[in-house]
């Protein structure tokens, strides 16, 4: 429906989209933003605000193809500010434990952004280019690179080589990357925007800022003649160690374009560079010989340093100069020889146009050589991923031609497979499964011996487990019908050949989330596997569980079996699959209620508490939001996770952990619910930034609800309103929490008259909204329907004594439509609050609304 030409089909999805805006399901993010991407760049803009937020709640959405869709349709359809906005919340960088990270899982972060900044750089410029260095300093900022308080710069640490090019590792490194990427692209396209790039770099002073100033600079040093000439004449650059690199390759483009007088300025400056160094060496020497230096090695180690300083553009200096600098040799020989990339024998396009019988005949055969030492496993297998995905028809279709080869090309073409299953481009599932299913027995030892081998056939049977889930996940767009007798079969052996105890690094990752701990096992994600088969068969009408969903353990009894063996594991080992199961409890709740009912107290109530934060904190963190049916039943995790809102859990983000709990609180508030003593103690006992969280979620609630759970709704707010107002109630426990109605303003769909009504109620009992950005500007959208109100509203606001006008933030032509509405109204009180206002206005400095004042009063 969203792709239909018919713009009032394409409306209705757009309104049905804003209703469901505010879902926990991060099955409706997933297709919701598959709807936003079909739809033309105009009408996706609307809508953006929605996709913001669910990335801000779900960890899987920022991988949908759909989202970088959609950023793709708006930078192509000139909706700059929209591109810009959805590219900083699917790319922004947050701390967790004193590191940067991100939306994206391992090396994902990596693999995504330079496709999407390829996509953006010409059309959004210097926009661009000033997102990504704001990214690069927060990084920077978190990982204490760069840091004000003590002052200290390590950033330039943080990245050997200012480059687009070459694999990137980590977030830091991907960003710097990226950086170049825009500015060389923009620079190309539009040589007259390189300044206004460089700029944008040059705002910030950290020392890997300024080692991307001049490389960005060398692109095109003619764009940008006066920076290019400043940044070689700066003397606090000129034999840096640690940006020489760089000011080497602006050297090199812009030297020779230099007056006279400036050259034999910066070769002056180039002389003098020894003698910085020359003290701490000889100190160095002194303590290593046991003597003074002499006069050769004094000259050896001068020409040393400036052959360093000069040797990246010695092509440009003087003849003698370059004949000195080159007598004493490449100082990064020894260097370059260890960073020699890895080679494959064949590339993926080679690799891609060879019939399947050709591709197995070479991986049987081909073994590295020892005189070719970079020519490895590891390129090739990196290729013939990149192959599978290019010709994933063949490499599909004869899969099972492929389980001769060594366990690692195995891996490889099973991943690049599961990229395009994801991507939703058709595949061959019976030649698919039919390799998969001869990795089921394959357990221990590989046999195959040799660096860049897998060890062990473990990596493979999880890339094979990956690529089932995803093709169940998908449902009827994924593993065709008519498979599945043998996709069950399938999945169940991969369970009974599961071990909960393969995964490197599992406690470590248990201590930080435990749900994607418990899935990095071939157990779990064996175990996730048997519950995505149910709600792949549930798609089909033509199964028993298709035909009755809601009872489909009775149809699958080698399943239930399986999940009534893992809920008994005890101590440890039943971390694994209580961790898997509380993700999908809304969908076990759906498909296996009584199976659900009849664990209960086994999963939220039992005396082991490592098993029921295993299920607890899965279901908060990954859940698709709270089950309503079971909140008696969980009251005392509930309970439990108030008393603890202020503390940091193993196993969880403590930010994520609460902004999900108190969502959940809401919603099992609004159905009413959420047993009254767990509401009485949120409100009483949970910390201010919590209960505040609680009421921005309320906000986005209230925007699309019907209007008997909007009453409902709007009954928390009543009831949060009325304990600040009491006498006894102090401002400073509560003023961010009713504050937070200054969020609400923000969301499209909520009744003007109701929001100004309670912003009116919340400041005569002395709280100031606490999000003003968009507060005045939507008044004034709202004056032109309830011009009564919103005067009433302003100038209640002006005359808050907690608020200072500068907070909120006021445009005067905001204001003025406002106060214009009131005077046109023709209503006696509208009028004498817009008096009132602009008296007050005046009184306070401002004079720029008495034009308005009607004559009579002047």
């Amino acid at each position: 429906m969203a792709a239909s030409s018919d713009p009032t089909v394409r409306a209705k999805v757009a309104a049905a989209l804003r209703s469901i805006g505010g879902s926990e399901d991060q099955d409706v993010h997933w297709h919701g933003a598959e709807a936003i991407a079909a739809l033309p760049a105009g009408e996706a803009e609307p809508l953006i605000d929605i996709v913001d937020g669910w990335l801000g709640r779900d960890t899987r959405l920022a991988h949908s193809s759909a989202v970088h869709t959609i950023l793709e349709n708006l930078v192509k359809g000139g909706r700059p500010e929209a591109a810009l906005s959805l590219f900083g919340s699917l790319y922004r960088i947050v701390a967790e434990g004193g590191r940067a990270t991100t939306l994206f899982g391992q090396h994902m972060f990596e693999h995504f952004l330079p496709l999407d900044v390829r996509v953006c750089a010409v059309r959004l410029g210097s926009d661009l280019v000033r997102q990504l260095c704001q990214m690069l300093d927060v990084a920077l900022r978190i990982e204490r690179r760069v840091s004000d308080d003590p002052p200290g710069d390590y950033s330039h640490h943080m990245s050997r080589t200012i480059s687009e090019h070459g694999t990137k590792h980590g977030i830091v490194d991907a960003l710097v990357g990226e950086i170049v990427r825009s500015a060389r692209l923009i620079a190309t396209a539009h040589p007259d925007r390189l300044e206004a790039v460089v700029t944008e770099i040059s705002k910030y002073p950290s020392r890997l800022f300024t080692r991307l100033r001049l490389h960005v600079l060398s692109l095109n040093p003619a764009a940008a003649p006066a920076l290019a000439t400043s940044n070689l004449d700066d003397t606090g650059l000129i034999g840096e160690t640690w940006c020489n690199v760089e000011y080497g390759e602006l050297a090199a483009a812009w030297f020779d374009r230099l007056p006279e007088e400036t050259r034999t300025r910066i070769l002056s400056a180039v002389d003098k560079v020894p003698s910085k160094y020359e003290l701490s060496w000889q100190e160095r020497f002194q303590k290593s010989a046991g003597r003074e230096p002499n006069d050769e090695e004094r000259a050896a180690f001068r020409a040393s340093v400036l052959r360093e300083v000069q040797w990246r553009w010695r092509q440009v200096l003087p003849k003698d100069r370059q004949e000195e600098v080159e007598r004493h040799g490449d100082p990064d020989a020894w260097l370059n020889e260890l960073n020699e990339s890895d080679v494959s024998p064949a590339d993926a396009a080679h690799l891609a146009n060879l019939l399947v019988d050709e591709i197995v005949s070479f991986l049987t055969d081909w073994r590295p050589s020892p005189q070719a030492e970079k020519v490895t496993v590891t390129a090739l297998g990196q290729q013939l991923r990149q192959a599978a995905e290019q010709n994933a028809a063949a490499f599909s279709e004869e899969a099972a031609k492929f389980s001769s080869v060594p366990a690692i090309y195995i891996r490889r073409i099973i991943e690049g497979l599961t990229t395009v299953v994801r991507n939703k481009t058709a595949v061959d599932w019976k030649g698919i499964l039919a390799l998969t299913k001869t990795l089921v027995s394959r357990v221990g030892p590989t046999g195959n011996e040799g660096e860049g081998h897998d060890a062990d056939w473990s990596w493979a049977c999880k890339a094979a487990i990956e690529l089932i889930s995803v093709g169940l996940q998908l449902g009827k767009e994924g593993i065709g019908f008519g498979l599945e007798a043998e996709v069950q079969a399938q999945v169940i052996s991969f369970y009974e050949s599961s071990s909960p105890a393969d995964s490197e690094s599992f406690e470590e990752n248990y201590r930080r989330q435990v749900y994607f701990a418990a899935t990095s096992t071939s157990r779990g994600a064996a175990l996730e596997l048997c519950i995505q088969l149910i709600f792949w068969l549930s798609k089909n009408p033509e199964t028993a569980v298709g035909k009755d969903p809601g009872n489909a353990l009775v149809a699958l009894p080698e399943i239930k079996s399986i999940l009534d063996a893992e809920i008994a594991r005890s101590g440890a080992d039943g971390r694994v699959p209580r961790a898997v199961i509380g993700r999908y409890l809304g969908w076990l709740r759906y498909f296996a209620a009584d199976f659900v009912e009849a664990n209960a107290h086994n999963f939220f109530e039992t005396s082991d508490p490592q098993l029921r934060e295993a299920l607890w904190l899965s279901h908060v963190q990954m859940g698709t939001g709270p089950l309503a049916g079971l909140a008696t039943e969980m009251s005392d995790c509930y309970r439990h996770e108030i008393r603890r809102l202020a503390e940091n859990v193993p196993g969880a983000d403590r930010d994520h952990l609460t902004e999900k709990f108190t969502h959940y609180l809401v919603i099992l508030y609004i159905v009413d619910a959420l047993p009254e003593d767990v509401r009485a103690q949120f409100w009483n006992d949970a910390p201010v930034e919590a209960r505040r969280t609680a009421m921005w979620f309320l906000g986005t609630q209230l925007a699309q609800l019907e209007e008997e759970m909007r009453l409902r709704a709007q009954s928390y707010w009543d009831r949060r309103l009325l304990a600040a107002s009491e006498p006894s109630a102090q401002r400073t426990v509560f003023q961010k929490e009713i504050g937070a109605i200054g969020q609400f303003y923000y969301q499209q769909g909520l009744d003007p008259d109701w929001l100004m009504q309670q912003t009116i109620a919340a400041s005569n009992a002395g709280y100031g909204p606490g999000q003003t950005c968009h507060l005045v500007d939507r008044i004034a959208k709202f004056s032109s329907s309830l011009p009564h109100r919103a005067v009433e509203t302003i100038s209640t606001l002006i005359k808050n004594r907690h608020l200072e006008m500068m907070e909120l933030g006021v445009r005067s032509q905001d204001l003025r439509t406002i106060l214009v509405a009131g005077l046109s109204n023709g209503d006696t009180q509208a009028v004498a609050n817009v008096v009132d206002a602009i008296n007050f206005l005046a009184a306070a400095g401002d004079t720029s609304c008495l034009d308005l004042l009607p004559k009579a009063t002047e």
